[in-house]
């Protein structure tokens, strides 16, 4: 009956390492987005210097340019708090499943104390089964 759980323990430890898996590929995307919303700040600051040096040829397209940017920065800030849901929900998919292992190797560890504590059991009957053997064998002797 022990061999059960041991398989039950080695697919959970496997969800659970998928799990982890799941997470840290969620956050490298995060951390992708991220990256690309800073480089979106560094490109806008960059743009702004440019239009600030020449506002007579810059300064027309930088209007446009900055429309096109506050729509990208909205979208890209939308997917990133989608992104962090995502990040929540596996990492929440993980703590169950971490759970769900940590209750499956309790009860295992349950059974193989129970199984020696039965086993030492038995070893004191037949002990104390062969000391009394052993004393009536002596009784009329004495």
């Amino acid at each position: 009956m022990t061999a059960d759980l041991k398989t039950l323990i080695r697919v959970r430890d496997w969800q659970v390492d998928e799990k982890q898996r799941v997470v840290g590929a969620l956050l490298r995307d995060l951390d992708d987005l991220k990256a690309r919303a800073r480089a979106l700040d560094q490109e806008v600051t960059s743009e702004q210097e440019i239009a600030r040096s020449a506002p007579d040829e810059a300064g027309m397209a930088y209007a446009g340019y900055a429309r096109r940017v506050l729509d990208h920065r909205a979208a890209l800030a939308q997917t990133i708090a989608k992104a962090e849901e995502a990040v929540s929900a596996a990492k929440s998919a993980l703590s169950q499943a971490y759970r769900d292992l940590k209750t499956v190797e309790i009860a295992q560890e349950n059974r193989e104390r129970l199984a020696a504590a039965e086993v030492e059991r038995r070893e004191t009957i037949a002990l104390d089964e062969i000391a009394l053997q052993g004393f009536r064998q002596r009784a009329p002797e004495r």
